[in-house]
């Protein structure tokens, strides 16, 4: 780390990793078995890659809830269900009656046995996923069966996305790990929890890649008019890491702990007192009551989601991982606000903005209700890496530059690009710098000049 010595203190953070850092080659779970153990989980690691690496936004896998290795059919469809409301209410119809065929199948099979098989082509596809999965044509068995079929959506494109994203914080989110004593494995879970979306907030209103809650992350961030640190990468990842620390200390054990994070460790320490530290016990037994779907695969899930992450150029050959950001720490004090507002003035409130995702209003408008103390990023160099990752509403310049300062250069492009609400091709190519004409000619598909929100284009 360098002092800069002026009016005020600069810190100035050096890149840490080269871009290529972030695959190995051909990693595998048994390499951090000692701490991540994976034995008996399989089938559920399986399903679960082959949802972030396999099924996009526009396919649904249909299963059995608590048999993962059970999958009735993949449903494909043209377009994504956010592309209009209409196609979310063709796909959920779809939905619904692919599922009541597979539990009309089952009941039947229940109630008739193997000669059910030969009712319908729905009834044929029923038995034969029955069968790869080796699942006994019991009655009982089979009427339970039909009251588990789940439906679960692929984010193989979300996935991909996060990939790119995850390549600005990850060094410095591993260095935090490390430094705390921490396995660094821990900094890929932000790809089950958001998708390294730094702009994440969840339905119930948790926020940021980490995905904190209000209540949990009162006493270890700030969260106010100005602030809301659940935001900040850096921040929230150190916030993350006394979590996690403290639930396995608690807990004993990683897959308790991680589970935690999902489950609460409230929840954990009550099944803990049942179980031990039987992980597997706790999987298969465990009835608590908010002990559901998503806390019995978040474990699974992070090792899936590690696995892929981990071989990204196997699964996402195409993927151009942003390149770490290089920015340096602005200081702010009491006494010295003029000079440091004037020290940015030629910075592109857009360009502030990326990179202080944790700052919830204009920086420049409000300089003055930024506590004295906070550490403020500013762009050390090219800052081409986080417009490529961050998207259009993060990127348009000219909505917050000053007039006559120049554009961004772009260290390298993406190859590929994720369209989010409110883009549209000429946006797009504005962005990137290239021509409406070489962009529909990259991407044949878009010579009609439709757009839909999570449809990835390859990029000229």
């Amino acid at each position: 780390m360098r002092t800069v010595v002026a009016l005020f203190a600069v810190f100035l953070f050096p890149v840490l990793f080269a871009g290529g850092t972030l695959a190995e080659t051909d990693f595998d779970l048994s390499a951090v078995a000692d701490r991540f153990p994976h034995q008996s989980l399989e089938a559920r690691i399986a399903f679960w890659k082959m949802v972030y690496s396999e099924c996009d936004r526009r396919e649904v896998v249909l299963h059995d809830r608590l048999n993962l290795a059970l999958i009735y059919n993949v449903l494909k469809f043209e377009r994504v269900p956010e592309a209009s409301l209409e196609e979310a209410e063709k796909q959920r119809s779809k939905i619904e009656e692919e599922m009541g065929k597979i539990r009309k199948a089952l009941q039947d099979f229940a109630t008739l046995g193997m000669e059910a098989a030969g009712l319908s082509a729905a009834h044929r596809k029923v038995y034969e996923a029955l069968e790869k999965a080796a699942l006994p044509l019991n009655p009982s068995l089979l009427r339970d069966a039909a009251g588990r079929v789940r439906e679960q959506r692929g984010i193989k494109d979300r996935f991909e996305q996060g990939i790119v994203r995850s390549g600005l914080y990850l060094p410095y989110i591993k260095r935090i790990f490390q430094e705390r004593g921490l396995p660094e494995e821990l900094a890929y879970l932000p790809h089950v929890e958001s998708s390294f979306d730094y702009a994440a907030y969840s339905k119930v209103r948790a926020a940021g890649i980490w995905q904190f809650m209000r209540g949990t992350a009162r006493g270890l961030l700030t969260m106010n008019s100005v602030l809301d640190e659940r935001r900040d990468p850096v921040r929230s990842t150190k916030a993350a890491a006394s979590v996690l620390l403290k639930s396995y200390q608690l807990l004993g054990s990683w897959p308790l702990a991680i589970t935690s994070y999902n489950h609460g460790i409230n929840g954990m320490l009550r099944a803990k007192a049942i179980y031990g530290n039987d992980y597997l016990a706790i999987l298969e037994r465990y009835d608590g009551k908010l002990f559901g779907f998503a806390s019995q695969n978040f474990y699974s899930e992070f090792l899936a989601a590690l696995e892929v992450a981990k071989n990204y150029r196997k699964y996402f050959p195409l993927a151009s991982v942003a390149e770490p950001l290089n920015f340096e720490q602005l200081i702010l004090t009491r006494g010295s606000r003029t000079q440091q507002l004037a020290s940015i003035d030629q910075i592109p409130g857009g360009v502030l903005r990326a990179y202080n995702p944790g700052v919830l209003v204009d920086i420049k408008r409000n300089f003055h209700r930024l506590p004295s103390g906070y550490a403020l990023r500013l762009p050390d160099g090219v800052v081409s890496p986080v417009f490529a990752a961050l998207g259009p509403e993060e990127a348009i310049w000219a909505s917050n530059s000053s007039r006559g300062s120049t554009p961004p250069k772009y260290r390298g492009r993406p190859r590929q690009y994720r369209v989010r609400r409110g883009d549209t091709l000429t946006k797009i190519a504005a962005l990137f710098r290239v021509s409406l004409k070489a962009l529909q000619q990259k991407n044949k598909s878009l010579k009609s000049g439709q757009i839909f929100a999570d449809q990835v284009i390859l990029l000229p």
